[in-house]
């Protein structure tokens, strides 16, 4: 990463609780990396909410992040794309935050 030609940076957060999840879209941009910090106390896998990479094909490459509280993770994308897996009823009221960054 450290070698890469990034002209741009885009950050964003979301809270994450039951029910909550995100969609796999295509983006214009498969290049570059992603980065993410994760905020929360106690997380159960369980409980869902994992971020998922994907190539989207069939018995493709598939990267699981699970949720761990207070940890940055760096993903240099490759023609994967993301998304975060459907938070269920186990966590009751629990929540996460996630900041998230895109260097394109």
């Amino acid at each position: 990463l450290a070698n890469g030609d990034f002209e741009e940076v885009v950050l964003g957060m979301m809270g994450f609780g039951q029910g909550d999840y995100t969609l796999l879209h295509d983006s214009d941009s498969r290049a570059g990396a992603d980065f993410f910090f994760i905020f929360c106390d106690d997380w159960e896998d369980a409980w869902g909410g994992q971020i998922v990479y994907t190539d989207n094909t069939e018995g493709g490459k598939t990267l699981v992040f699970p949720i761990v509280g207070n940890s940055f993770v760096v993903v240099r994308k490759n023609e994967m794309e993301a998304f975060v897996k459907y938070v269920n009823h186990l966590a009751r009221k629990r929540r996460f935050i996630l900041i998230k960054g895109r260097l394109k």
